[in-house]
């Protein structure tokens, strides 16, 4: 009986402490990030008459991080302001003036990650042109892929690398723009 009357109160005490004995993950911050042209692109005279991006996988805001050969995580702390396509999206819509006679720009996100292993940040884009209607020309098909060394291993130095990446594959859809509208 002595045993109950020791054990009754030791076990009361225990449950009303809670999880409060165990030791708690410091709070992380999640940090948001976001792709933006650089000035020069904004004025690199390439027009298209609409923008299409999809992705082909399902993307998500939380950063896609390789972590080694065939594996991959995404990074619960390290959020794009939204999905690679609505970056994407929003970046060309920045960059590229809208003309009726210009070609169609439908683009397929590839890739869009980063490795910690290599400690890089990738953006593959599959980029369609399409004759806009009743326009002479053939379609355009291409890769545009950048691959950018990052400065360091937090997830701002990712980020900034992929703004890079970004940029060095919107200046090669704007040469194949370009190219586009002077085919006859």
């Amino acid at each position: 009986m002595a045993r109950i009357a020791w054990f009754a109160p030791a076990a009361a005490a225990l449950l009303l402490c809670g999880c409060s004995i165990i030791d708690h993950e410091p709070y992380r911050e999640v940090t948001y990030f976001d792709i933006t042209p650089s000035v020069q692109d904004r004025i690199n005279g390439a027009k298209t008459s609409s923008i299409t991006v999809t992705p082909s996988i399902q993307f998500s805001d939380r950063m896609l991080v390789r972590i080694g050969p065939d594996q991959m995580k995404f990074d619960e702390y390290s959020r794009w302001l939204g999905s690679p396509e609505t970056l994407l999206r929003r970046y060309f819509e920045s960059v590229y003036s809208i003309d009726p006679s210009a070609p169609a720009l439908n683009v397929r996100v590839v890739r869009f990650e980063m490795s910690k292993e290599a400690q890089t940040s990738s953006c593959e884009l599959q980029v369609e042109l399409v004759p806009a209607q009743g326009g002479t020309g053939k379609d355009v098909n291409f890769k545009a892929e950048a691959t950018i060394k990052s400065p360091g291993t937090n997830s701002g130095d990712f980020a900034a690398a992929m703004n890079d990446a970004v940029d060095k594959v919107s200046a090669q859809i704007a040469v194949e723009l370009k190219k586009a509208r002077q085919q006859p």
